[in-house]
């Protein structure tokens, strides 16, 4: 937290541009905040079963 005032600046900041914490980086697999996923896995969900009962010309 870049601006908190909890930042330890020294932490953020030593060796950088040195060590390259590749292996400790991680993906999100919701590109947004927690409350916004159950709506995203839901759709998702509708979506791979065709609960809309869509045929493929009708899909936009």
């Amino acid at each position: 937290m870049a601006r908190s005032d909890q930042c330890n600046q020294k932490i953020m900041t030593q060796d950088l541009g040195n060590t390259y914490d590749v292996s400790e980086t991680e993906c999100k697999v919701q590109p947004s905040i927690a409350w916004n996923h159950p709506p995203q896995v839901a759709l998702k969900k509708m979506m791979q079963t065709n609960v809309c009962g869509l045929v493929p010309s009708q899909k936009r």
